[in-house]
């Protein structure tokens, strides 16, 4: 019979916290071979098997060291460190350190009261950290909402924290990779966003299809800049350039000034029959250093793309007279900038007369 103090809790997950948070309990471990060492290069026990063909009949022929145990919630094999570092087991193997079984819970199961419950490390760029495969060939018979089926699942229930994170820092590469048949990648919340993408400096979505780049079944919208290159396609069995559309909002908006020109300027009453268009200009001075200014005429109601003749004079003399020539916009709008002499005292006035039509506006002035 051997005894020992063995740092023991009834939590089944605490055997690798520091024993001064627990009582020592005196446990009596009665075993054929008892092994103690007191030299941190030698092992307490050794097993070792050293045949050279493969085992036969199943079990756990072959083994180096074999554990059983049929006490319920007990360990087959346990190991534990109670030292400030290391691992409770070690497994070395060509294929595998360490391989679980079993035929209906988990194959290998990890706790960590304040670490991380599984680590994977992989040192060769062909290969992969961790690797999760679910081979079966069925579709999930259980139906409880719970995403069955999967080669991994990634849970938490941290505020903030993410079910499945993945980082690449490398230069180059992605943070997640998905393949499948339907989607490579889905997202779903039930009142969030469904799939959220951000990027500081890049593009927050890039999507490219052999078919459609993106699909949206339902509304959308745009709060910033949308910028097309290429068709619209507006529905029906037409599909019409982008340019198209503009040119004819375009034309749209200059019928529309048209028919704003064509309104009386104080409407019809009764015993009237005034319907003269409303064509006005206005003017601004602008200073300038040394003795010429900007004198800025600007008006509108005149007819769209309209040759236009401004006549300016200036009162008392000292100053400039004479006309220039402007071009109304497709909404009959016009501005021209005149450099004109300019000393205190002088007034300049102008107005405009459409060529096309023969509207004549009305006359404003500015003083310098």
């Amino acid at each position: 019979m051997y005894r020992q103090f063995i740092p023991y809790n009834n939590n089944y997950y605490g055997w690798l916290r520091p024993a001064s948070e627990y009582h020592n309990f005196l446990r009596e471990t009665r075993a054929p071979i008892v092994g103690t060492s007191s030299d941190s290069g030698e092992a307490a026990v050794f097993g070792s098997n050293e045949a050279t063909t493969p085992p036969t009949g199943g079990g756990a022929g072959g083994s180096g060291v074999f554990g059983l145990s049929v006490s319920p919630g007990a360990a087959g094999v346990f190991g534990a460190n109670n030292s400030t570092k290391g691992v409770g087991v070690q497994g070395n193997g060509p294929e595998a350190g360490i391989s679980g079984f079993s035929d209906r819970g988990a194959g290998v199961r990890a706790h960590s009261n304040h670490g991380n419950g599984v680590e994977g490390f992989a040192h060769d760029a062909n290969g992969a950290a961790i690797l999760a495969i679910n081979n079966a060939t069925t579709a999930p018979t259980v139906n409880d909402g719970s995403p069955r089926g999967s080669g991994v699942l990634g849970m938490t229930t941290v505020p903030d924290g993410a079910g499945v994170f993945g980082a690449n820092n490398s230069t180059k590469g992605r943070g997640v990779q998905g393949n499948g048949p339907e989607a490579g990648v889905g997202g779903f919340s039930e009142g969030g966003n469904g799939v959220l993408a951000q990027s500081k400096t890049g593009i927050g979505i890039l999507a490219q299809g052999g078919r459609l780049a993106g699909k949206f079944e339902g509304n959308v919208e745009v709060t910033g800049n949308l910028n097309v290159n290429g068709f619209i396609y507006m529905g029906g069995d037409t599909v019409t350039p982008l340019g198209a559309w503009l040119s004819r909002i375009r034309q749209l908006e200059a019928e529309v000034a048209d028919l704003r020109s064509r309104l009386p300027v104080s409407g019809t009453f009764a015993g009237s029959t005034t319907t003269t268009p409303s064509a006005t200009v206005d003017v601004e001075m602008i200073p300038r250093t040394g003795p010429f200014n900007d004198l800025r005429v600007f008006g509108s109601g005149f007819l769209p793309n309209e040759p236009i003749e401004i006549t300016y004079n200036s009162t008392p003399e000292g100053g400039n007279s004479g006309t220039t020539e402007a071009t109304a916009d497709s909404l009959g709008r016009f501005s021209n900038t005149i450099g004109v002499s300019c000393s205190p005292g002088i007034r300049y006035t102008a107005y405009a007369r459409g060529k096309q039509s023969g509207r004549i506006s009305n006359t404003a002035g500015a003083s310098c």
